[in-house]
């Protein structure tokens, strides 16, 4: 897609006729960690939705949660750019955003921002980290700028009275929740605004272990939204290709030692 920048994407239309538009915000793993190079697409292809799934292709992207670089939302223009011709295409009406991890983080965003309803895995918060990217420096003052970002938007979301669909979830363990000034922040600025959320907390402590259970959040959502049976299992998720078996091994193996620092999601 030619916007302010480039994005590249892949977009799967429903055979049957659907108003809902999934956005899926693609993780920041590395490649043989994540369900494939789109996003979570095996899963949510079984579904009768139209999805739209954006490729991390550049380590700016990435780095700026597919907002601003040197403070310019012009990743972020180039987003709803190619949404709103998406949606053109697809004549669907209701907006469904998701992803985990950095992808879990930026899905909130968009969501929270443009009103579109929600399923995330693992989001950040403060966005400092990477301010070099998003505000061109790692000044205190840029640092500040970029950790402003998000809260602004909860508070914008708050004011106009959101109520739709807002799905987290988080491992007990992992870095993201057991550090108070990320999810459990988060948290408390939603409940500060008004705004109305649900969240599950899974048996895990590395982060690369949230894959299995987002994808069953992802199909319970989904099977309630379109009204489709959803059976609990006790097994992370329907084993049904060999990549992810292999993704549910490799996380099962990593120790708890090897937790992925906060500042690297």
């Amino acid at each position: 897609f030619k916007g302010e920048v480039d994005i590249e994407y892949s977009l799967k239309k429903s055979k049957t006729k659907s108003d809902i538009l999934v956005i899926s915000f693609p993780g920041g793993g590395m490649p043989n960690l994540r369900a494939d190079n789109y996003g979570y697409m095996l899963t949510l292809n079984a579904f009768p939705v139209n999805v739209l799934y954006l490729k991390i292709q550049k380590d700016t992207y990435n780095k700026s949660f597919w907002t601003a670089i040197n403070k310019d939302f012009v990743i972020e223009r180039s987003v709803i750019a190619l949404v709103n011709s998406v949606l053109n295409q697809t004549q669907s009406t209701r907006i469904i955003s998701c992803g985990s991890s950095m992808g879990g983080t930026t899905a909130l965003y968009y969501g929270l921002k443009y009103d579109w309803e929600i399923i995330s895995g693992a989001a950040g918060y403060y966005l400092c980290q990477t301010a070099d990217y998003i505000a061109g420096s790692n000044s205190d003052e840029d640092k500040a700028w970029a950790d402003g970002i998000f809260p602004e938007v909860v508070r914008k979301a708050g004011e106009k009275g959101r109520t739709k669909l807002i799905s987290l979830m988080w491992g007990k363990g992992e870095p993201l929740w057991v550090n108070k000034a990320i999810a459990p922040q988060l948290l408390a600025d939603l409940d500060k605004y008004g705004i109305k959320y649900k969240y599950d907390l899974y048996e895990y402590s590395n982060h690369l272990s949230l894959y299995p259970f987002f994808l069953k959040n992802l199909q319970r959502e989904f099977s309630a939204i379109l009204s489709i049976p959803y059976e609990e299992t006790t097994s992370y998720i329907n084993l049904d290709n060999e990549l992810t078996v292999k993704i549910i091994k490799t996380c099962e193996k990593i120790k708890e030692t090897e937790i992925i620092p906060v500042n690297t999601i």
